[in-house]
């Protein structure tokens, strides 16, 4: 961690160089491929860890409480013509009183590419594979 620390530090204090030379930016490869290098690495821990996951979906359930609703009522709001900005502030005075909402069906109504009702998992192990040629 301190290593892609250490990188990432470097990186800005290049880019932050009041210098309008253009291959002052050359000096960031060196940082940057070490930060990736040091990324790689700690990626491939990513399987085992999660192999070793296990959920308490119960304990899940109730740690969901109201205010986690908060941007689905904004959203509601802002469809209903409410500007985005006014339903963000309304909703933020009531919070107290937002209404326990369906997790699953927030989850299901989020259809943007990437978002929890939409990984697309498949199409990214797809591109992986691609590239891994």
């Amino acid at each position: 961690m301190l290593r892609r620390q250490g990188a990432l530090a470097e990186v800005q204090s290049i880019v932050a160089l009041p210098s309008g030379y253009h291959r002052d930016l050359q000096l960031t490869k060196g940082p940057t491929m070490r930060g990736l290098d040091e990324a790689l690495a700690t990626s491939r821990l990513l399987p085992r860890l999660v192999e070793g996951l296990a959920f308490d979906r119960e304990r899940m359930a109730r740690a969901i409480t109201p205010e986690c609703f908060a941007t689905d009522r904004a959203v509601e709001l802002a469809v209903e013509g409410v500007p985005f900005r006014e339903a963000y502030r309304k909703v933020a005075s009531e919070i107290a009183a937002l209404p326990a909402g369906d997790a699953a069906a927030s989850l299901r109504a989020r259809v943007s590419l990437g978002a929890p009702g939409n990984l697309a998992l498949d199409d990214l192990a797809r591109r992986l594979d691609r590239h891994a040629r």
